[in-house]
C-alpha cells in the first residue's frame, strides 16, 4: 500500500512536472505583436496571388488569408484588400466566388467599411460590379454604414 503512495506520488510529479515544460515552451497568448506581424508578412507575399494568380491558386491563397485575420488592424488591411479585389478582378470571370466573398465581407465590419463608402457608390454608379449579388452586397453594406451613422446622429 505504502509503494503504491509512492508510485502514485511519483506519477502525479513526473505529470506536473511535464505540465510545466509544456507551458513554459508555449509562445506568450498576450503576445499579439508576433502573430500580427507573420499574417501581414503572409498577407503581404499572398495579396498578389489572390489578383493575379490562375482562381484555384487564388481562392486558396484568399481562404488562407482570410482565416488568419485575428485583429483590427489586421481587420483594417482586410477590407481594404476586398475593396481592391473588387475592383482588380472585375474582368476575371474565374474569380466571381472571390469577388462574392469579398462584398460579403464588406457586410459585417461597417465602422472599417466607412472610408470606402463614396468609392463603392462609385462603382456602383459605373457598374462596376456586374454580379447581383456582389451588387447587392455592396448596396447593403453602404446601407449599413449610412444607418450606423444615422443612429450616432443625435
Amino acid at each position: 500500500m505504502a509503494w503504491e503512495r509512492h508510485s502514485l506520488l511519483s506519477y502525479l510529479i513526473l505529470f506536473g512536472l511535464l505540465a510545466c515544460i509544456s507551458a513554459c515552451t508555449r509562445p506568450n497568448d498576450k503576445d499579439t505583436s508576433r502573430p500580427l506581424v507573420l499574417w501581414k508578412e503572409k498577407f503581404k507575399e499572398e495579396k498578389h496571388i489572390v489578383l493575379m494568380a490562375p482562381w484555384e491558386q487564388a481562392e486558396n491563397a484568399y481562404a488562407e488569408l482570410n482565416a488568419g485575420v485575428s485583429s483590427t488592424d489586421e481587420m483594417k488591411l482586410w477590407i481594404g484588400f476586398q475593396i481592391e479585389i473588387l475592383d482588380e478582378t472585375e474582368n476575371d470571370p474565374l474569380k466571381d466566388e472571390i469577388r462574392m466573398s469579398a462584398a460579403s465581407d464588406l457586410m459585417d465590419y461597417p465602422d472599417i467599411v466607412r472610408p470606402y463608402v463614396q468609392h463603392l457608390e462609385d462603382g456602383l454608379a459605373t457598374n462596376r460590379y456586374k454580379e447581383a449579388r456582389v451588387r447587392d452586397w455592396v448596396k447593403f453594406a453602404i446601407e449599413r454604414v449610412k444607418a450606423r451613422d444615422n443612429m450616432k446622429q443625435p
